[in-house]
């Protein structure tokens, strides 16, 4: 069936406007002064298409009732729809005849012929940023399933970013998109911190860390002598306190028993011989300091045996302080040794975690080549190319809607907003405010309404009287 046009509309007793005939063509502007009736012929029209009562329209002057009659025509067939107060009657021709029949449930022919929800280009020209976008994305349904979408992206329920149920399917997308993508660069941020940490503390390390060999051994030499210094100690001077006891001992033995001889042989001789014991005496006292003498004698040989050992043992000293030299030196080497492997299992950790966090970008980033895949083959019919929902603003093949030039906005303006009745067959649009327009760019948006095949009724203030320009 070819799409219906409104071959004739007429009204009486509408607001100010006792009656009004019209033949609309393709574009009709209806023109004239506030007051005139060019918003009554407006509101009259669009009140028989899209249902509600008559009352707010009664003449405003008589009181009578209004009413409205409206003619849609098309190749095959032709519709007379009739209006008086709450009530609405269809009747359709009867194939090629000249008889007609009632329409049953008229309201509900109404509804699949015609959807008055068509947004104003001219509105929609004037609209800025957020508004436009509203506006856009009201005028597009397009198929969407947000659990599809989730496992194209071959992403967890968890973290899919949720959408709220009322949000449009393009700012949905774009909310999506733009989650995933502030996710995954926030992983190359994280990717790229790993890898600095890694080359940091890989340049912080040799090229090939020092091996550390032979230190127990050496730790086990020291360990020797320095026992065998201590032994040696212990026994030289055990071997010096044995002398010692042994040269007093011998002193203290002959020194008794000269004592004890002298004693006796006193006794003996004390009366007698005096003089002889005289002479006894100081062999006594010859006799004490030879055993004093000797006592010496044996405490220097003590002594110097033991200075000798002391200095036999004070030869190791260079030795243990050699060995405790290198010990300390591999001592060190073994702890850089052990801070290097340290810090190269750190580097390593690093690099693990950054290839897991380019393997995760990775994956985000197949997410946002699959939605913008599923994108694309959501908005492969759509009748606006290359257009694109960006938060607050809208892109046309990746230029700003503000940056477009005129004829541009005006086709795409029109193309959107006669989206709503594209399936219908009965696709009009009525538009008001074309004063807002110059004569140029209003020529240019009636080609553009014609092209879409959108019979169009624009409502304009002029200075003139009520005018019909068609």
């Amino acid at each position: 069936m070819t799409k219906l046009k409104v071959s004739q509309f007429h009204i009486e007793n509408v607001l100010g406007i006792t009656e009004f005939d019209l033949e609309p063509g393709q574009v009709t502007v209806i023109s004239g002064k506030n007051g005139e009736g060019k918003t009554s012929i407006l509101e009259a029209w669009q009140n028989v298409l899209g249902g509600g009562s008559l009352a707010e329209l009664t003449n405003v002057k008589t009181g009578d009732k209004p009413q409205i009659v409206l003619r849609l025509q098309s190749d095959e067939t032709e519709y007379i729809i009739k209006k008086t107060g709450k009530s609405t009657s269809i009747k359709k021709q009867i194939g090629d005849s000249a008889a007609y029949e009632d329409v049953p449930a008229p309201q509900r022919l109404l509804s699949t012929l015609y959807d008055g929800r068509a947004a104003n280009p001219i509105k929609f020209l004037q609209a800025k940023n957020k508004e436009l976008v509203d506006l856009a994305l009201k005028a597009i349904d397009l198929p969407y399933d947000a659990e599809e979408l989730r496992k194209a992206m071959g992403l967890d329920e968890d973290e899919f970013p949720q959408v709220g149920p009322d949000v449009h399917p393009l700012a949905a997308i774009q909310w999506i998109r733009d989650a995933v993508f502030n996710t995954r660069t926030g992983i190359n941020r994280d990717e790229k911190s790993a890898r600095v940490s890694c080359e940091k503390l890989l340049l912080s390390i040799p090229a090939e860390i020092p091996t550390v060999e032979g230190l127990a051994d050496k730790e086990a030499v020291l360990e020797g002598l320095q026992k065998t210094r201590t032994e040696e100690v212990e026994r030289a001077e055990s071997k010096k306190e044995a002398g010692i006891q042994w040269s007093r001992s011998e002193y203290v033995q002959k020194k008794t028993k000269f004592e004890s001889e002298f004693e006796a042989y006193e006794d003996k001789l004390r009366l007698e011989l005096e003089e002889k014991l005289k002479a006894e005496r100081v062999n006594l006292d010859r006799n004490l300091k030879d055993a004093e003498d000797e006592k010496d004698f044996h405490l220097r040989r003590v002594e110097d045996e033991y200075q000798k050992n002391i200095a036999t043992i004070a030869t190791l000293e260079p030795t243990i302080a050699d060995m405790k030299a290198q010990i300390a030196t591999l001592k060190e080497r073994e702890k850089n040794a052990v801070q290097f492997r340290t810090l190269k299992d750190q580097a390593r950790i690093f690099e693990g975690e950054a290839e897991g966090l380019k393997e995760e970008a990775n994956r985000l980033t197949e997410a946002l080549n699959a939605l913008d895949g599923y994108k694309a083959s959501m908005c492969s019919e759509l009748p606006i190319k290359g257009l694109e929902i960006k938060g607050e603003q809208m892109y046309i093949d990746g230029v700003k809607w503000s940056q477009l030039n005129t004829a541009q906005k005006i086709s795409i303006a029109v193309k959107i907003c006669a989206l709503r009745s594209k399936d219908k067959d009965l696709r009009l649009m009525f538009i008001d405010g074309a004063e807002a327009l110059d004569s140029e760019t209003l020529g240019i948006m009636a080609k553009e309404l014609e092209a879409e095949g959108v019979q169009a009724v624009f409502g304009k203030v002029s200075d003139s009287g009520l005018e019909v320009d068609k």
